[in-house]
């Protein structure tokens, strides 16, 4: 099963082994994936930034 940004935005901390497996799915290398930043777009979504790259957006219900 593909982990999903929502999925583990889901859990209160996730590990670099997660962060990695998503990174990975979108082509990122490991070393960028040190680079990772979750942004809040507003009261009720986060965004995930690989290196400038969005590779996931997470909206709470």
């Amino acid at each position: 099963m593909q982990l999903t940004f929502t999925a583990l935005l889901k859990k209160s901390k996730l590990n670099d082994d997660e962060y990695g497996e998503i990174g990975n799915q979108h082509g990122c290398t490991d070393q960028q994936i040190q680079h990772r930043v979750i942004k809040p777009i507003d009261d009720r979504s986060r965004i995930l930034v690989i290196m400038g790259v969005r590779v996931g957006v997470h909206r709470y219900q």
